[in-house]
């Protein structure tokens, strides 16, 4: 199979554009890294690969930001709703910006209860109430 050819000022189309595949051992020509499309998600890393980063939505702007920017609430199994630091807790979760007006908006168009499948406690609107005061 051939290797793919990269010509200063071209674009790579197809297959190349989506993969920007190299044989291995090969190094890519800078003019090939800066044609090559990197998606939302994506970054290159200083030696030309591809890093994903995960992206996540916020449930009251829906704007799609990384998901380390967003904070996660989680329903846990036995039906416990929490903010999740660590992002790795087992259960449903939904995501929010760290802006007030997320949370607000969350909070009292229940978009979150509608996230999470649960109906919120008194108690653990006051809980959400105190974490968001912390912003």
């Amino acid at each position: 199979m051939n290797s793919p050819t990269y010509v200063a000022g071209a674009r790579l189309s197809g297959a190349q554009s989506r993969a920007c595949t190299v044989p291995r051992g090969a190094s890519v020509p800078s003019v090939a890294r800066e044609n090559c499309r990197i998606g939302e998600g994506t970054e290159l890393t200083q030696s030309g690969k591809r890093k994903h980063i995960p992206q996540r939505t916020c449930i009251a702007c829906r704007s799609k930001r990384p998901k380390r920017e967003l904070v996660r609430i989680v329903r846990a199994p036995d039906g416990d709703v929490a903010v999740d630091k660590t992002g790795k807790q087992s259960g449903r979760g939904a995501y929010l910006c760290p802006t007030r007006e997320c949370w607000h908006r969350a909070l009292s168009e229940g978009l979150l209860s509608r996230a999470l499948r649960v109906s919120l406690t008194e108690e653990t609107r006051t809980c959400l109430d105190e974490y968001v005061a912390g912003f």
